[in-house]
């Protein structure tokens, strides 16, 4: 296992000592030890574009640079084309910039996938004031 911000090469005992506080506070210690193998499982290539994607599109978020964040959603879109809060982050960031149009079609298309969503009705107030403001 290789640190990806220092480049190490981690062993199993630091690896171990890594995971001690998360283990903790998960309750997983002492008779629910659950081996290291279990938390060591490799990661396939979309997982790691997907993350990569989500680290930049918080980054330009919180930029609130909002054509950088659309241009992260496109593709964040197409690689994970049935996670729906991405057409909702897409669509969020379209309203940002002013896009009326693409940010109803992406927020519709969340509200329809994503039922059971906890910021349905939210989203959906948000849609009708884009519409309002649209007219």
């Amino acid at each position: 296992m290789i640190d990806p911000f220092t480049g190490q090469s981690l062993s199993r005992e630091e690896l171990s000592e890594r995971l001690e506080p998360y283990k903790r506070r998960s309750g997983l210690v002492d008779e629910f030890e659950v081996p290291l193998g279990l938390y060591l499982q490799a990661a396939p290539p979309r997982d790691i574009l997907a993350r990569m994607l989500r680290n930049l599109k918080e980054i330009h978020r919180a930029q609130e640079d909002w054509q950088r964040v659309i241009a992260v959603q496109d593709r964040l879109v197409v690689l994970l084309p049935d996670a729906w809060a991405e057409y909702r982050d897409r669509g969020l960031a379209h309203a940002e910039q002013g896009h009326t149009t693409h940010a109803v079609d992406d927020l519709e298309t969340y509200l329809v996938h994503a039922q059971d969503a906890l910021d349905i009705d939210a989203i959906a107030d948000r849609v009708a004031d884009l519409r309002r403001a649209k007219h």
